[in-house]
């Protein structure tokens, strides 16, 4: 394993835009590879030139320096749009193309974009220039030459939007997250001053849609620094794809979300990745059995559990595991601690602080938090409290997570605030179902979610991959474990439990699906 070099010190992200960090390293690293997508490599020279192409094509167009909006092609031209939207100092929105085309008819009108960057021709782009009515300037990037560089940047507001991402929203509504220049910079400062930074020689996995904010550490940190992206290719079976990309390519960091190391969780014994120094995990909850047994795999390796909704870029907590530092509430394994300049306080009901041990609802604030949702201000105004910390007055966000400080000043997850659910009047963390769920049928993939019945009562039902259970073994053992209105009324099995383009269990698709099969 080779010694870590430190490649730019903190006075450089205070100093320069993310753009110019990127020229930068182009210029130091030009004939090494930048990408490898489609069975295909790009070196920084040849994706640079990609993006010189791509930002005349931009630059020569009358518009309004609105939002560009980039549709997430599985091709090098979308990962050369996000550089080029941030070389041009105009804020970029990815838009899966995986998403109806109603919903991203109302992105595009949401995010006020007049420029859509696509790689490849289809009959989805044909309706979306019949619903745009002209308002919308469409750009195939695959038909653009490359350039010779271009090198020019253009100098921006740290305060100015670097990217909206969209996530769901409870109105069916998609949600606007405004992340800033600022945002980001303070999160690439903390990151690369870790023991876990980037470094030029790192060779590193890119498994996420460009939807999904943690793809913007694989994406964009990656290639400040000189390294080296493997995309993953998208298809019905990641997991396995993602462990060819680890093994092919010698991977050194793993950028994952825990669901993948549970599918691969049958095949630990066979798997050996001795090139991998960190496993980074963020996301989902992670399980203290799993990944103990992948830290078996990964010998030379560490790992990270890192925290953070989209609203506080990427990440703000994190927590080293190891055999000696592995605490855990309900087998999830600890958010750890905020990074530097971030800050956390929990909070009941009321709004008021609770002391530690108890549990209260995560709020965060610092610099890298989104102050607000675009153009939604009645749910900013939920979403985002005032709070006085410490004797300071701070803007926070409400998490919605239920957490708790131990005795380490660590921060433990407890689940959803919207899973502590009322089932007969009783407040059930479903969290603690699966808990012990797990414990029973040896750490396989588990569910639990609420359903309402025929008079609208809420009960609740537990799914368990891949079951078996001929002598109610596991009825019985969850009776012995839990309280007679936290046990599911019905159990399932099913063959997989669905997952997103991103990896992640999917409960909504889970609790409309037609494949589950009851146990009991």
């Amino acid at each position: 394993m080779k010694t870590q070099k430190k490649l730019v010190d903190s006075m450089t992200f205070q100093t320069k835009g993310i753009y110019d960090l990127f020229i930068d390293s182009c210029k130091k690293n030009g004939n090494n590879t930048a990408i490898f997508i489609n069975k295909n490599t790009y070196t920084y020279n040849q994706f640079l030139g990609i993006i010189s192409g791509i930002k005349k094509q931009v630059s020569q167009l009358p518009t309004h320096k609105k939002s560009i909006g980039i549709l997430t092609d599985e091709h090098i031209n979308t990962y050369a749009s996000m550089w080029t939207c941030i070389g041009t100092g105009r804020p970029f929105v990815p838009i899966s193309n995986k998403q109806p085309t109603e919903r991203i008819k109302a992105i595009i009108d949401n995010a006020e974009i007049d420029i859509l960057l696509y790689a490849e021709e289809s009959e989805l782009i044909r309706k979306l220039k019949l619903k745009s009515n002209n308002k919308v300037v469409f750009i195939c990037t695959k038909n653009i030459v490359s350039d010779l560089h271009d090198l020019s940047s253009v100098r921006v507001n740290t305060n100015q939007i670097l990217y909206l991402m969209y996530t769901s929203g409870t109105t069916g509504k998609p949600k606007g997250v405004p992340i800033t220049h600022n945002n980001l910079l303070s999160l690439i400062e903390n990151h690369q001053k870790s023991e876990y930074k980037i470094i030029e020689e790192d060779r590193v996995i890119q498994m996420f849609e460009l939807t999904f904010d943690f793809s913007i550490l694989p994406t964009i940190f990656s290639l400040l620094v000189g390294a080296s992206i493997f995309v993953v290719p998208k298809n019905n079976t990641t997991f396995i794809e993602v462990y060819k990309i680890l093994v092919t390519h010698k991977i050194t960091i793993a950028y994952l979300v825990p669901s993948v190391i549970n599918h691969l969780k049958p095949y630990f014994n066979q798997i050996h990745l001795p090139d991998v120094r960190w496993s980074f995990f963020c996301g989902e909850a992670l399980y203290k059995e799993v990944i103990l047994n992948w830290l078996k795999c990964t010998p030379n390796g560490k790992a990270i559990n890192a925290y953070g909704p989209t609203e506080a870029t990427v990440y703000m907590t994190h927590y080293i595991v190891n055999e000696e530092s592995c605490e855990a509430y309900n087998g999830i394994i600890s958010i750890g601690k905020p990074l530097n300049n971030m800050g956390i306080v929990i909070l009941d009901k009321n709004l008021i602080e609770v002391p530690r041990g108890k549990k209260g609802e995560l709020c965060i604030f610092g610099p890298q938090i989104s102050n607000q949702y675009w153009k939604d201000e009645s749910l900013s105004n939920i979403a985002y409290i005032n709070i006085n910390h410490q004797g300071h007055n701070v803007t926070a966000y409400r998490t919605g997570d239920l957490c708790y400080i131990n005795n380490n000043n660590n921060y433990m997850f407890a689940g959803r605030i919207d899973e502590q659910v009322k089932v007969n009047g009783y407040r059930v963390e479903l969290n603690e179902i699966e808990y012990f769920a797990k414990q029973y049928c040896s750490d396989k993939l588990v569910a639990a979610f609420v359903k309402k019945n025929s008079i609208g009562m809420n009960f609740i039902s537990l799914v368990i991959e891949n079951y078996q259970d001929k002598n109610n073994g596991l009825l019985l053992f969850l009776k012995e474990k839990l309280s007679h209105y936290q046990m599911p009324e019905i159990i399932y099995t099913i063959e997989q439990l669905p997952t997103n383009s991103n990896g992640k269990i999917d409960r909504q698709k889970l609790a409309l699906s037609s494949q589950l099969i009851k146990l009991y």
